[in-house]
């Protein structure tokens, strides 16, 4: 069965992510993941060279850090492709970014 969405709903759920992510219902949650594929295929494995173990699971909403509340969090990681090229301030934010949404998805 083929999910379809508008780019109103879509962007309706971006304001209220931007407002507050937990604020979101898990089919809501769930629908914004499924919207955002290519953003999760490329932020996901590389989140798991940046944070700490255990690394994030398939089920981790790294697309997050492609959308615009997450922008200053994302600029800040750059191009790094390692932990150890993350100033401290940053790594310490990717962590509790990590930490926080690690269960998101999962209800």
């Amino acid at each position: 069965m083929a999910l379809t969405v508008t780019a109103d709903e879509v962007a309706g759920l971006v304001r209220l992510l931007g407002f507050d992510p937990w604020s979101l219902t898990l089919a809501e949650r769930r629908l914004l993941r499924h919207v955002h594929d290519r953003e999760q295929a490329a932020w996901l494995p590389r989140l798991g060279r940046l944070v700490e173990p255990p690394a994030p699971g398939l089920g981790f909403p790294a697309f997050l850090l492609a959308m615009q509340p997450f922008a200053d969090l994302r600029d800040g990681i750059g191009r790094a492709k390692s932990m150890l090229e993350l100033d401290t301030a940053t790594a310490d934010r990717l962590q509790r970014f990590v930490d926080r949404y690690r269960d998101w998805l999962a209800g």
